[in-house]
């Protein structure tokens, strides 16, 4: 993605996901460079109690576009979704 505004914002809520990141992130970002779309990547970590906020922020360090937000509890679908 080039230094311009993001076109798109695709947010991924991750609980327990810490082999899936990573792979996540390198198809995303392979799909939106072939079709020429400015975009950012936030990456919700939703209380996982293994490797995933690790595996996000290893991804936000190397990827300029990409945004990690720690939920420090896995926070579920709010009542108001129901």
């Amino acid at each position: 993605m080039t230094e311009s505004r993001a076109e798109i914002s695709i947010v991924a809520p991750c609980f327990n996901e810490e082999d899936n990141i990573n792979y996540l992130v390198e198809r995303i970002t392979t799909a939106m460079n072939k079709a020429g779309i400015g975009f950012e990547i936030v990456l919700v970590n939703d209380g996982s109690i293994d490797g995933t906020w690790k595996a996000i922020s290893e991804c936000v360090s190397r990827y300029s576009n990409v945004i990690g937000v720690d939920n420090g509890r896995n926070l579920g679908i709010s009542e108001s979704w129901k």
